[in-house]
């Protein structure tokens, strides 16, 4: 497997199977959320959520809250998205969270508080260090921690976290096309909550600003570039 790049290209290659048409009731901007959803798709099937689950993500980003969103359609019952910043926290209940935990000293027992117990899948939606260390903390044991994030730093934890409480680490990687379908069919006619991802449009001179508001941690989630 390699990485195949793109973004921002004027062009890029692609072969007619991985190609999908947008249904003409889905907008570009709507089918700009495809991806980001696929991704997240792929990271919750792959952990065997149950209906009845309590469900932590870590991050508000667009791939949490796109597993915040994924984890209510397939029944969990309780879901917290847990961030440094509250900046995200009513998107987060719009999507699909049932709570939002901004991180704290003392996150643990919120968490738990929040769902009811401690959660029976943590997904790192972050990818910093120090991340799987606390995910080791909040799960269940015998739960499930799915990698979601790209961290590419040095990382560590305790080993014997894991094994006291025979925790299983899922990583997912990407989406299949099954996946992106099940994506694009649930955005197509604009009723799907998670269109709401798309919190402003830009055009290509507003793009420097627009990354430093992002860097900066502000209210945006999912911006939309416009060339023209």
């Amino acid at each position: 497997m390699f990485l195949q790049g793109g973004g921002y290209a004027e062009y890029a290659l692609a072969t007619d199977r991985q190609c999908l048409k947008l249904p003409a009731t889905t907008s570009t901007e709507e089918g700009a959320l495809v991806e980001p959803l696929a991704v997240a798709l792929h990271g919750v099937s792959l952990c065997g959520l149950k209906a009845g689950d309590r469900v932590l993500v870590m991050g508000a980003g667009p791939i949490g809250l796109a597993v915040a969103f994924w984890a209510q359609r397939q029944g969990a019952a309780r879901i917290a998205v847990s961030d440094l910043n509250p900046f995200q926290s009513k998107l987060a209940l719009q999507v699909g969270a049932t709570a939002f935990v901004q991180s704290t000293s003392d996150v643990v027992a919120t968490v738990n508080s929040a769902l009811g117990g401690p959660p029976d899948v943590v997904f790192d939606c972050v990818g910093k260090p120090g991340v799987l260390a606390e995910a080791l903390e909040h799960v269940k044991p015998r739960g499930n921690i799915v990698i979601l994030g790209l961290c590419t730093a040095l990382d560590s934890f305790v080993p014997f976290r894991a094994v006291q409480k025979e925790v299983k680490f899922i990583t997912s990687a990407y989406f299949n096309l099954a996946e992106y379908r099940t994506a694009l069919d649930v955005l197509d006619g604009g009723n799907s909550a998670a269109k709401l991802l798309i919190t402003g449009t830009v055009p290509l001179t507003r793009l420097p600003a627009a990354f430093e508001e992002l860097r900066q941690r502000t209210f945006q989630c999912k911006v939309m570039v416009r060339p023209d």
